[in-house]
């Protein structure tokens, strides 16, 4: 996993909110850009592994990319 520093993890979780993501959406995404997997994600927030996939279906189609990378630039180029 990888560390995100408190500044910059707070301006993505800001950007996040721009796109109407709700607060277990913003909790999926911050694992998922920080490198978790869907089982670490899943023991992490208490869900199941298939609802870990489904939010960040979610998250992908409210954000309109296709790929936790190009989210990423996606968010950081905001």
């Amino acid at each position: 996993m990888i560390e995100i520093e408190s500044k910059l993890l707070n301006a993505i979780l800001i950007k996040l909110s721009n796109h109407g993501l709700t607060y277990r959406e913003k909790s999926v995404a911050v694992l998922w850009i920080q490198g978790c997997d869907y089982r670490t994600i899943s023991k992490k927030l208490f869900i199941s592994e298939h609802t870990t996939r489904t939010i960040i279906k979610n998250i992908y189609k409210k954000l309109e990319v296709n790929s936790k990378i190009v989210l990423l630039m996606k968010i950081l180029a905001e």
